[in-house]
């Protein structure tokens, strides 16, 4: 009985560790990724999780750019669309986890597309240093298609 309660003890201390570690660099994580759409996104905000995710989502909201009026037929992509794409697409992350119903017309979307890009080591076009492998341009472009 004994024995157990220190396996216990030592395994919730072990979580909340874990929990702590994982709420700090989501911090990091959601106001850098602020700080880098801002010139974009102006008004852009971060958050932990959402109604039907946990600590391990990162959400992300504007009020500028929730543009209600935009219906699904107009021409316009979700951020977090974008995000999850781009930072898996580049090996950044094998398993993205964020959330954004924020609308972002094609100029905008570009401009993320490239801050991102930047933010990742990559060019505008995905390049490594200045030189595109021969047959990412087409992969990005297959991509943007997506």
């Amino acid at each position: 009985m004994e024995g157990d309660q220190v396996v216990l003890r030592s395994l919730i201390s072990e979580w909340k560790k874990a929990t702590d570690r994982l709420l700090d660099a989501a911090e990091e994580l959601g106001e850098y990724i602020c700080q880098l759409l801002k010139p974009v996104i102006p008004d852009i905000e971060w958050y932990i999780g959402d109604y039907e995710a946990g600590i391990e989502v990162l959400r992300f909201e504007s009020e500028i750019f929730r543009r209600d009026q935009l219906d699904l037929e107009d021409d316009f992509e979700f951020l977090d669309t974008i995000l999850n794409r781009e930072l898996c697409w580049w090996g950044a992350v094998d398993d993205p986890r964020f959330v954004a119903y924020i609308k972002l017309l094609p100029d905008e979307a570009s401009e993320v597309r490239r801050i991102i890009r930047r933010a990742l080591g990559r060019g505008d076009n995905g390049d490594v240093d200045g030189t595109q492998k021969q047959g990412q341009a087409e992969q990005d472009q297959a991509h943007q298609q997506d």
